[in-house]
């Protein structure tokens, strides 16, 4: 009986101090391309990179440019498919829709990243006030408490960039 005392104080102890640790994913995650991505009646080609990011790493990922990023050779790119990061979606004049769902083999490579990195080369729409790619890059929580259970995020790939058509909850303090 003692011993059992024990373990539920313990047990307590560790819930009001430390909580549960956070769970991450996985979800379905749907990029449609925005009609206004259209020329001539034909999407053009848009590469999209999806790419779990743990907190530690997220500094330098916010950093990066996008340009160079989707540059020919550019190593973190390349490390990053390489040791099964990042998912790469790539749409075309057939296809203006894309889903990774939420069984995709991806999702255990994630299981200890806080955040998917969304990334789109959209170069031919780049701007000034876009030179680090700011509106080409979305990061987008994973944690479990900021979605609702069994919702997908959904994403749209506009001219002006990466949008959530549906948004995570806020973050709880």
């Amino acid at each position: 009986m003692r011993r059992v005392l024990c373990v539920a104080t313990m047990m307590a102890a560790m819930s009001v101090l430390g909580g549960c640790p956070p769970k991450y994913g996985p979800y379905q995650v749907s990029l449609n391309l925005d009609p206004g991505l259209k020329e001539n009646n034909q999407w053009r080609s848009v590469e999209v990179d999806l790419v779990g990011v743990g907190d530690h790493e997220r500094a330098q990922w916010e950093s990066k440019s996008i340009d160079e990023y989707f540059s020919s050779g550019d190593s973190l790119r390349a490390d990053a498919r390489a040791n099964g990061q990042a998912h790469t979606l790539r749409f075309s004049s057939a296809d203006a829709a894309k889903t990774l769902t939420r069984n995709d083999p991806i999702w255990k490579n994630w299981k200890t990243k806080q955040n998917m990195f969304v990334i789109a080369d959209l170069r031919w729409y780049s701007d000034a006030d876009d030179a680090k790619g700011l509106h080409r890059r979305l990061i987008v929580p994973i944690d479990t408490s900021r979605w609702e259970s069994g919702q997908a995020i959904e994403i749209a790939v506009r001219r002006a960039g990466l949008q959530y058509k549906t948004e995570p909850k806020p973050e709880e303090k």
